[in-house]
């Protein structure tokens, strides 16, 4: 056993495996002996990072998406709301549509008269 450490000691050099970890951000904080509990650590620690960097770009591009549909909702909605006024101003310049609005109601009769007839009349007496 004693030979295959020396052995892998002379064909492996610990302290450059460990800052080739260091430069990625898989550090090791307690400067103690790279074990495997510090490297499922070290790599709970990574998949959570990367885990979240994933959410956050699909979340990132969800609200882009949103704020794309809502831009064209609003752009719909002030057209729509630019013909509808030029509708009612084109209704409402028209002099029949005026006319018809002004005396669209027929004027009361009582007895052959006009209720205006009736009322002048009683202020006459």
């Amino acid at each position: 056993m004693t030979w295959s450490l020396d052995t892998i000691e002379n064909h492996i050099d610990t302290t450059n495996i460990l800052n080739i970890f260091n430069t990625l951000g898989m550090k090791n904080n307690a400067n103690m002996a790279f074990t495997s509990s510090t490297a499922v650590e070290v790599a709970n620690e990574h998949i959570d990072d990367e885990l979240n960097k994933g959410l956050f770009k699909d979340v990132n591009k969800l609200v882009k998406s949103m704020n794309k549909e809502l831009e064209s909702l609003s752009r719909e909605t002030t057209e729509a709301a630019n013909e509808i006024s030029k509708v009612v101003s084109e209704i409402t310049s028209d002099q029949s549509f005026k006319s018809n609005v002004t005396s669209s109601y027929p004027e009361p009769k009582f007895g052959g008269q006009s209720l205006k007839a009736l009322i002048y009349m009683s202020r006459q007496r």
